[in-house]
Order: C-alpha cells, then sequence, then structure tokens
C-alpha cells in the first residue's frame, strides 16, 4: 500500500513537471515508474544477514554467492558479487592478522624459524612419552 502512495506521488510530481514543459513526455515517465514499481529485490533483511556473515564469519559468506546468482531477484547477482568481495577481504584480513599474531607470540616467546626448524620429531615424540 505504501508503495502505491508513492507512485501516486511521482505521477503527481509528472504531471506538475508536465505543466511547466510541455516537451516532457509524461506517459513514457509514468510507464518507467511502474515497471521499477514492479521489481523483484533480494530484500534488505537477507542481504543485511548475508552481508554480516561474509564479514564476520568468511569462509560462510561464500554459501551465499551461489544461492544469488541463481536467485530470481533483479539485484541477486550484484549481491552475490558483494558477498564474494566482503568475504574475500575478510579471509585477508584474517589471514593477516593470524600471521602478525603468531609473528608476535614467537619473538615474545624467543623462537626463531630457525630453531622451529632444527626442531627433531623423533625427539619430540620421545619426550611426550
Amino acid at each position: 500500500m505504501d508503495q502505491d502512495k508513492q507512485l501516486e506521488k511521482q505521477f503527481q510530481a509528472y504531471e506538475v513537471q508536465a505543466r511547466e514543459n510541455k516537451n516532457i513526455d509524461v506517459a513514457t515517465l509514468m510507464i518507467n515508474a511502474m515497471e521499477n514499481q514492479n521489481k523483484k529485490l533480494v530484500s534488505p533483511r537477507l542481504r543485511k544477514w548475508a552481508y554480516v556473515i561474509s564479514i564476520g564469519f568468511p569462509p560462510f559468506g561464500v554459501l551465499f554467492v551461489p544461492r544469488f546468482y541463481f536467485g530470481q531477484e533483479d539485484d541477486a547477482r550484484h549481491t552475490g558479487n558483494v558477498c564474494l568481495v566482503l568475504t574475500a577481504i575478510a579471509l585477508v584480513f584474517l589471514i593477516l592478522s593470524t600471521w602478525v599474531t603468531g609473528k608476535i607470540f614467537f619473538s615474545s616467546a624467543g623462537i626463531n624459524i630457525n630453531q622451529l626448524q632444527n626442531i627433531n620429531i623423533k625427539e619430540l615424540q620421545d619426550l611426550m612419552q
């Protein structure tokens, strides 16, 4: 019902414009407004949750991509692309933050890469027993 009121206000605005300027084709504007009114779009709630999951839980954001790519909504493909980009950005950030945290942890413990490479697995297993 709210969409009908918006459409009616838009038609009235077109009529006012047509009175001011005779070169405006009101019928074309009204047809265009009606076509845009009937577009089937992804619900804002679903889009919001897809974006939140893509950023907050990066691997699971990819699960939304096929759903949107094969969806019937007019803006589904765009929403799928955004989910894919957000997931990729979040994964890069997650990997970099894990790497930096590990580097800080090992440097504060006084362990370097050479020491880790020189660990003998057999000696480590003997210590564990």
